[in-house]
């Protein structure tokens, strides 16, 4: 519902992408973290990026999104102290986060 979060980070095909859109997109539900995608060899678009999805959920002010970094092995370990990083810069109201993932550079 309206008062609804998603959070995914199990597989992309366990939701629906354009019903998951759609219902961000007109505030069905409240927002969204998503960290599984539903291409993750995606072909460039008009202006040569790639999107690893088919609708433009990087335009929505209601979802985070995440690089598939959820995963939590022990041997991962280091990711999880950079994900600790950046929610203490965000925390602080710093914006120079680390791993950012730039579209022009490709997905």
């Amino acid at each position: 519902g309206k008062n609804g979060l998603l959070v995914n980070m199990a597989r992309g095909a366990v939701v629906e992408e354009k019903s998951l859109y759609q219902a961000l997109k007109e505030k069905k539900l409240l927002g969204a973290a998503l960290d599984v995608w539903y291409n993750y060899q995606p072909e460039p678009d008009a202006d040569g990026k790639k999107y690893p999805y088919q609708y433009p959920f990087h335009t929505l002010d209601n979802v985070i999104l995440s690089p598939h970094r959820g995963a939590s092995p022990f041997s991962d370990l280091k990711r999880w102290d950079e994900q600790i990083e950046n929610i203490t810069r965000f925390a602080k109201g710093r914006s120079d986060f680390m791993n950012i993932v730039n579209l022009e550079d490709e997905y």
